[in-house]
């Protein structure tokens, strides 16, 4: 073999550990950004939950107070405390008050639970949440039904009681548009990969921003998924009991982060969660 060859086989081998430490050293790098690319989406996940959530959950709880403070400032009147008076003029008076307020309807009812409008009377006896005020004397705030004059529009009610002669006189409640309250959730949750759903009394899904079924059940819909950090009972217990809580899960190919808080002067909850792989790719 010439010189000048084996000058060049030993150069060749000379360069093969490095082209493995470079190999190995690019891996390493590679897999870092991979890491650091993960640890940031589960940061950003937690982060983006939370912040939608405090968003979605203080915009909803200041409508709530917004409605209990404008019927206890009614409900503070004799003209609608007082049960002598004609029935119409408080019609005619809430009509007014909320043409200016914008709700669904704000309606007077009497002391025999009878609700009065343009139309005449109802009765609104069978009404769970007006039985409610009326043993209690609570302000009440229900789940979302169907009511109004067509019978199917959803809505959210907001309920007073009136005293006269430290005795309940009858009520002044508000509807909710059920539709406000979407409209809310979605503005607080318009990044991409973030949904929040709104759960009733029984943790059923209300108001949601994505494909689950209004009136399901939300822990049945967890059924579906791997939990992490979390139990349906554990979840099932803070919702009820109206605390604070989060949870990862699995449904494959994808992870979600969760948070979950009540609702001020409600028994709702909302949960709102993120996806990882649109924040990954984000």
């Amino acid at each position: 073999m010439k010189a000048d060859e084996r000058k060049g086989e030993k150069f060749l081998l000379s360069y093969k550990p490095v082209f493995k430490y470079n190999l190995i050293f690019c891996i390493l790098i590679l897999l870092t950004f991979i890491v650091g690319g993960i640890y940031h989406s589960f940061e950003e996940m937690k982060w983006t939950s939370k912040t939608t959530m405090n968003a979605a959950k203080w915009q909803i709880e200041y409508r709530i107070k917004q409605s209990i403070r404008l019927l206890e400032s009614c409900a503070a009147q004799e003209q609608y405390r007082d049960p002598s008076l004609p029935y119409m003029d408080k019609v005619n008076s809430l009509n007014q008050i909320n043409r200016h307020f914008g709700y669904m309807m704000i309606r007077y009812v009497d002391q025999n639970i009878n609700v009065y409008s343009a139309r005449g009377a109802t009765s609104l006896a069978s009404r769970e949440y007006m039985q409610r005020l009326f043993t209690t004397g609570k302000v009440q705030v229900t789940d979302s039904f169907a009511a109004g004059a067509d019978g199917v529009t959803l809505n959210y009610t907001v309920a007073v009681p009136l005293y006269w002669n430290e005795k309940i006189s009858g009520s002044i409640f508000c509807a909710i548009y059920f539709d406000e309250i979407q409209r809310l959730l979605v503005g607080a949750s318009r990044r991409s990969g973030v949904e929040a759903t709104m759960l009733g009394s029984r943790n059923q899904m209300m108001s949601v921003t994505d494909k689950l079924r209004y009136g399901n059940s939300y822990l049945d819909y967890l059924g579906n998924f791997r939990l992490f950090g979390n139990t349906k009972n554990k979840i099932e217990a803070d919702l009820l009991g109206g605390k604070d809580g989060g949870f990862w899960a699995m449904h494959l190919p994808n992870l979600y982060y969760s948070v979950y808080s009540p609702v001020e002067n409600t028994s709702w909850n909302i949960i709102v969660t993120t996806d990882f792989w649109s924040v990954y790719w984000s």
